[in-house]
């Protein structure tokens, strides 16, 4: 990972849940991608998730995310999404975590650490995260709002954000690209 950042392949990661941690709502979707400077290098995957729980899926997280019942008949379980992730990265980086961007990581972090606890995996934390709002925060100090929509916005995405993990997916591995110039101008040329 010492490679310069515009030959780097990364992971694009999203999770969309019923709570802010997997103690306070079940994970919905999943999505992911690959990407490089020249945009995605795969399509992206994304995923409903059976759910696990009886818990109610808030009306604001239902209204968001377009989640309802009716997606119960096109929803894999979360092992299954999970070992479709994990074989995606191992095709890619079988030995070590794989660079992973997360827009808000904080949130997603917790449902994949208990998945990878739960559900077992590569050895270790597969992925070696960065925060995309925490990289944008520092680049862009004056930056009002940092959200997903106002984020790739300001940077040149389509506000209008399809609030699924594909729509994510995409607007993040746009952030990550538009990002590379600001972090070379910066003195950040490497992962690491």
């Amino acid at each position: 990972m010492h490679a310069k950042l515009s030959s780097l392949e990364v992971l694009v990661l999203d999770c969309q849940a019923a709570g802010a941690t997997p103690a306070h709502g079940d994970l919905l979707e999943l999505g992911w991608g690959f990407c490089g400077a020249s945009g995605l290098s795969t399509p992206v995957a994304a995923h409903w998730i059976a759910r696990n729980s009886d818990r109610p899926v808030p009306r604001a997280v239902r209204e968001l995310t377009g989640w309802s019942e009716a997606n119960a008949a096109e929803a894999v379980a979360d092992h299954e999404a999970w070992a479709r992730l994990c074989s995606a990265i191992t095709a890619r980086a079988p030995a070590e975590p794989v660079p992973t961007v997360i827009h808000f990581a904080r949130f997603e972090l917790g449902f994949l650490r208990e998945l990878h606890a739960r559900l077992g995996g590569p050895a270790g934390f597969p992925f070696d995260t960065l925060c995309l709002h925490a990289i944008a925060a520092r680049l862009f100090p004056d930056l009002p709002r940092r959200n997903i929509r106002a984020l790739a916005g300001f940077l040149g995405h389509s506000t209008e954000l399809v609030r699924r993990a594909q729509g994510h997916v995409l607007a993040s591995a746009h952030i990550w690209r538009a990002l590379l110039p600001h972090l070379d101008q910066a003195g950040v040329s490497t992962w690491h």
